[in-house]
């Protein structure tokens, strides 16, 4: 069955490649616009030391200037992929950038601004980042294009035009135009080539056969409804079809005042989405380096078990939630006496050597009050091994551990190795530290445990008695950030010209290795019932059983379907202002949603 979907998957690959590079034959799955009709038009004139497509995002410091104030589309999608800088004109500072991208529209070629915008590429030293000039117009006459280490030459200027253009020069798209005609210092028949690399394309939704207006009509009218139901106050939505987001959108606002509409860049606690986002691409990275596997037992990994009840469960019975662990443990209420009042030695308000670990403003968790937690996991009780109960213990330690066998943080870990390498440079532990609070969507105001509003931190209270900073959950991002890590799940593994997991670690942990038993999970990832029912199911019934994904507690789900190559994430923050809002399940609005996107592209259930 394996076999069938990888090949699937890179018959999809192939076909896509062909497609943009040859003439449009497929008039009736796509309109007049696909990329193949516009992308020709595209044509790459300099590209010094393969400077283009962009690599090496973890590392490769960018800039952005526009002659406009305003930001474009073009500067709005740069900002889709990487840490793109904006750059004020005509004051720049370039300190510090590796690459510097000027773009010019061909209606400011007429102006002293543009004449002292070329005088301004020449004036820079030789310490200057590499130049990237992506021109919009047809007179290139004026241009010289000496001090450019690249140059990306479109001949109309619009939204669509702009956006395509950021996406070649990070490879989305790949290029093969020429020129028609002489420009300037080109000559007919000039043109330079590259394919496409296998990031995130963000197309209109008539590109992947899907009506516009019927879909936002009727995605938005059901998270409308959770709205004014006030299931959650605001939500953003992402939905991809063969690595084509065709649906990026956000409703609502950051909370029920509705003083801040959401945005598609707007910074969310994913939950327990932390499992298959933070712990689980580790643990694959660990098992492909053979310093973990997934048969070893848990004193194996975590030596301090030895002793415990616990030793001899298997990672893999962990990950599929059958070891026998128990769901969870409530820490935070063993540090409050019988008069409702934290006991002595747990917290303090201010800050110090012994109490270094912020809860929450004005609450500081003892130093030894990890340890207690780690204790309480080691003695708790056990069931039968096989039973199936979804629990977050076991996902505590893997930092830890991931930490013993690297040698580095667990945070660097992820973020060198997936995270920054990817362009997700929004996904963080303790958001608030990185982030302005204006571009963090809120979750629950507490009124139990840290009496605030819980904004940049995170909400589960094991997690912030971690320091924020867990297996289970804690992890922050945006929606496009989360959809790179999972779309590069889809891809195989690769993503960007990077292999970063191997295909065949992706296919074993998106398996369910004990449907036998009914356990439908798999290794840490989620999957559908194994029996679809329409109240229960958190997914689309159209959802192939090759679905992989997970649920987050703060009203967040991420579902990636191999067999119809449909990437679907729905952000909100349903516990604001309370966990005991449950109308996103008793609405069910997460799988209706879904549900619909199927619909139009035309993926029926079997």
């Amino acid at each position: 069955m394996n076999s069938i979907f990888m090949k699937k998957r890179t018959l999809s690959f192939a076909f896509f490649c062909w497609l943009f590079y040859q003439p449009l034959v497929h008039a009736q799955i796509f309109n007049d616009s696909f990329p193949g009709n516009i992308l020709k038009e595209f044509v790459l004139l300099k590209n010094s030391e393969n400077l283009l497509p962009f690599q090496n995002l973890e590392s490769n410091r960018i800039g952005v200037v526009e002659m406009d104030t305003t930001l474009s589309e073009f500067s709005k999608t740069l900002k889709r992929y990487s840490n793109v800088k904006s750059i004020s004109w005509p004051d720049l500072s370039i300190e510090g950038l590796d690459v510097l991208i000027f773009h010019v529209h061909g209606k400011n070629t007429q102006t002293d601004v543009f004449n002292n915008y070329l005088h301004l590429i020449h004036s820079l030293t030789e310490e200057k980042p590499k130049l990237v000039m992506v021109w919009e117009g047809t007179d290139l006459s004026k241009l010289d294009p000496d001090p450019l280490d690249a140059l990306l030459f479109l001949p109309k200027s619009d939204n669509l035009n702009e956006s395509l253009a950021a996406q070649v020069l990070f490879g989305a798209f790949g290029v093969n135009g020429a020129l028609q005609e002489d420009k300037g210092n080109f000559k007919k028949g000039e043109g330079i080539a590259f394919p496409s690399n296998g990031r995130l394309r963000f197309v209109p939704p008539s590109w992947m056969g899907v009506n516009e207006d019927s879909l936002f009509k009727k995605v938005g009218q059901i998270v409308e409804e959770g709205i004014s139901k006030q299931a959650f106050p605001g939500a953003t939505i992402l939905a991809a079809k063969s690595g084509n987001v065709f649906l990026l959108k956000s409703w609502g606002h950051h909370t029920y005042d509705t003083l801040r509409k959401v945005k598609e860049t707007d910074i969310y606690d994913y939950a327990s989405i932390t499992k298959v986002s933070a712990s689980i691409p580790a643990i694959m990275k660990l098992t492909e380096s053979g310093l973990i596997h997934l048969n070893d037992k848990l004193y194996q990994l975590y030596p301090d078990f030895w002793w415990s009840n616990k030793r001899g469960m298997t990672l893999q019975r962990m990950l599929t939630h059958s070891a026998g662990l128990q769901a969870w443990i409530p820490f935070w209420k063993e540090t409050i006496d019988e008069n409702g009042v934290f006991k002595y030695h747990t917290f303090s308000k201010d800050s110090s050597e012994h109490y270094p670990l912020k809860v929450a403003d004005s609450l500081f968790l003892h130093k030894n009050y990890r340890e207690k937690i780690f204790k309480a996991i080691k003695k708790s009780p056990v069931t039968k091994e096989g039973a199936y109960v979804y629990s977050d213990l076991s996902y505590y330690l893997y930092p830890e551990i991931v930490e013993e066998k690297t040698g580095i943080s667990f945070e660097s870990f992820l973020k060198n190795t997936f995270y920054r390498p990817l362009g997700a440079f929004s996904l963080t532990y303790n958001a608030y530290q990185n982030f302005p609070a204006s571009e963090i969507i809120p979750t629950e105001n507490d009124t139990f445990f840290r009496h605030a509003l819980l904004h940049g931190r995170v909400h589960d209270e094991g997690a912030a008695m971690l320091d924020g900073i867990s297996g289970h959950a804690g992890l922050f991002g945006n929606v496009v950030d989360l959809a790179k890590l999972f779309q590069m799940y889809l891809n195989g593994g690769s993503y960007g010209d990077r292999q970063f997991l191997q295909d065949s670690t992706i296919q074993r942990f998106t398996s369910a290795p004990y449907k036998s038993e009914g356990n439908r999970r798999g290794i840490g990832f989620d999957k559908p019932l194994l029996e679809y029912h329409p109240q229960n199911s958190s997914s689309a019934k159209a959802a192939s059983p090759e679905t992989f994904g997970h649920s987050g507690y703060t009203g967040t789900l991420v579902w990636a379907d191999p067999e119809n190559e449909v990437l679907f994430i729905f952000l909100s923050n349903r516990v604001y202002p309370s966990r005991e809002n449950r109308k996103i399940y008793t609405e069910n609005i997460r799988p209706r949603i879904q549900t619909e996107i199927y619909n139009l592209l035309g993926i029926k259930a079997e």
